[in-house]
């Protein structure tokens, strides 16, 4: 880890000064910010870095308070991945000193961790860092507080029914899914199974032509037989006599 030298750690804040006036005034006029944002393969909603500037900008300026990023650590680790992609691990420790015009100030200490496989990682720790220090500073509410779940009373929720559970009859009448599909190859890829095999067995025990038209019964006994007959062969070697 590279640690750099930083005199001005030692003290986090001004005994009093204008900064501790100005910062509950930007907090006073600043709207809440959404989570509006996404990404490419994420399934939740986030506030981006952009929102925030956007949202404070202006006010700050009003107010006179501006921020000062300080690098405190970083380490960088090369990774890579199951592709052969490789790539770096970043951990950065900030410190953002807020100041007012009098020149007293707050700190805020925030950590920055990302993976980046090209030539942004650094860029994206002080985005993310940075972002987190804003956020906690001005308490940044976000547009959806309405939903916040102690707003809601557990009577107004309906009781869950749980489902029934599926039957060996259910199995038998329902065809397997194009995920358990994927599962089946994934574990014969794990062991000595040939797709031969497969088939061979698919044909002599159940009459079919292919995995696809397996039900969820015929698919369990299949992963059944292929995953006991491996761990048959490993007790087989373990207890083989050593010559």
């Amino acid at each position: 880890m590279e640690t750099i030298d930083n005199s001005v750690v030692e003290k986090s804040h001004s005994e009093s000064g204008a900064i501790f006036t100005a910062i509950p005034k930007v907090m006073e006029e600043m709207d809440a910010v959404g989570k509006n944002q996404s990404g490419d393969g994420l399934k939740y909603k986030f506030r981006g870095i952009d929102d925030l500037y956007n949202a404070l900008q202006k006010i700050m300026a009003k107010n006179k308070v501006f921020c000062v990023p300080h690098i405190l650590n970083r380490e960088r680790v090369p990774v890579e991945n199951k592709y052969g992609t490789k790539g770096n691990h970043f951990f950065y420790q900030f410190k953002y000193r807020f100041f007012a015009e009098d020149g007293s100030f707050v700190d805020s200490f925030t950590d920055g961790e990302g993976i980046d496989w090209s030539d942004k990682g650094s860029n994206k720790v002080a985005s993310i860092s940075q972002k987190y220090a804003l956020l906690q500073t001005f308490m940044v509410p976000t547009a959806d507080m309405s939903n916040d779940p102690d707003n809601v009373a557990p009577e107004a929720f309906a009781p869950r029914r749980m489902a029934p559970p599926v039957t060996n009859l259910d199995k038998s009448q329902t065809q397997v899914s194009a995920p358990q599909i994927k599962r089946l190859m994934t574990i014969v890829g794990q062991t000595e199974w040939t797709n031969e095999q497969v088939k061979e067995t698919l044909k002599n025990k159940w009459q079919l032509t292919s995995s696809k038209n397996l039900n969820v019964k015929q698919y369990e006994e299949l992963v059944n037989i292929i995953q006991n007959e491996v761990y048959e062969e490993k007790e087989i070697k373990n207890y083989a006599p050593q010559s």
